[in-house]
């Protein structure tokens, strides 16, 4: 079982350059004090980038303040752990981190680790075919989540 690798290789300038080639300079800021410009920044720049997640029929809603929630709208799975390391992909490429963002990184890792011990743990050399058949480890449902 490959367990995802939890990389995101886009970089603010990046996202700035596919804003401004969209809908023109950032510089225009809204907002009449510096949180409400931070929060005007942040949107922008993490609307662009769920315009090309939907481009290609993605959606996926990634928070930018700190009470906010990222959800992957269950139209279609990014992350296969509990572990949301795309919307903290995003947010990083967008120059921001929420609070929430190391705390959660760490975790991520030691879950992808934790998932490719058990995976290598249950391996078995004889299904070369490299399928995850029930039965090769002992996740259960609620390592997962629901099963749909």
């Amino acid at each position: 079982m490959k367990v995802e690798d939890a990389n995101f290789d886009l970089e603010e300038a990046d996202v700035k350059d596919v804003y401004e080639v969209l809908w023109g300079p950032l510089d225009v800021i809204q907002g009449d004090d510096d949180a409400e410009k931070t929060t005007d920044r942040r949107s922008k720049m993490v609307n662009t980038v769920r315009v090309l997640l939907a481009a290609v029929g993605i959606g996926y809603a990634i928070a930018i303040t700190d009470d906010g929630q990222d959800d992957a709208e269950d139209i279609f799975i990014l992350e296969g752990l509990s572990d949301r390391w795309f919307a903290r992909g995003v947010r990083k490429a967008c120059g921001f981190q929420l609070k929430r963002d190391p705390e959660n990184e760490k975790r991520g890792i030691v879950e992808r680790e934790e998932m490719n011990r058990i995976s290598s743990a249950g391996k078995d050399n004889s299904d070369e075919d490299g399928i995850f058949d029930e039965g090769d480890s002992d996740v259960t449902e609620d390592d997962w989540g629901t099963f749909e």
